[in-house]
């Protein structure tokens, strides 16, 4: 009979018993059976938490914010650390939801992740953003990876249309865009230009 212990096997071990460990202490402070310098020692671990929910909802506001300011979904097999931990913490939840594990308050919190939005009218919302902030359409000689793409985008739309491809609500919704041009340059870039000259 074998009786060497894996390296793995022990690993999983002193993590259940560190599991049971941490869960014990929540629940002694829980029922005031914990004392005031046990609670202190505790809360000076880095990733220590009392209430479980408290500690999904700083993952789930965490992984908002990051997708609201990289304008992406988290890579789970990314070098960066908290991009990796956020990924991982998006994966888990769409494979609780798809599983129907996943309470509806926490659903509703996450539930603009899976809405499916129409990819047009994310792109078109971008545009808007960028022209608001810039006060122009967007180059595809630009260095920003959003405004190239976005530029890209536009140039797309203009080739649709060109096509035939384009949707009479589409063409109605980008020729609602001051500044807006279907070839060339827009109006407003020639006014521009004509007033440099003067």
């Amino acid at each position: 009979m074998n009786c060497w212990i894996t390296v793995d096997h022990l690993k999983n071990l002193i993590e259940q018993k560190l599991g049971r460990f941490c869960s014990g202490q929540r629940s002694f402070k829980r029922e005031n059976n914990l004392s005031h310098d046990r609670v202190a020692k505790l809360e000076l671990v880095s990733c220590w938490y009392w209430d479980l929910d408290a500690k999904w909802n700083k993952n789930a506001d965490d992984l908002l914010a990051w997708i609201e300011q990289n304008h992406k979904l988290p890579n789970a097999k990314s070098n960066n650390l908290i991009e990796k931990k956020l990924g991982n913490f998006y994966a888990v939840q769409t494979k609780n939801k798809n599983k129907n594990k996943l309470s509806p308050d926490r659903t509703i919190k996450l539930k603009c992740l899976w809405e499916k939005e129409d990819p047009w009218m994310i792109n078109y919302n971008l545009l808007l953003e960028l022209i608001f902030k810039n006060g122009k359409i967007p180059s595809t000689r630009s260095t920003n990876y959003i405004e190239k793409k976005i530029a890209t985008f536009c140039s797309t739309q203009r080739r649709n249309k060109k096509k035939g491809l384009l949707s009479d609500d589409k063409i109605k919704k980008l020729e609602g865009i001051e500044g807006w041009f279907w070839m060339g340059v827009s109006n407003t870039q020639l006014k521009a230009k004509a007033e440099k000259m003067r």
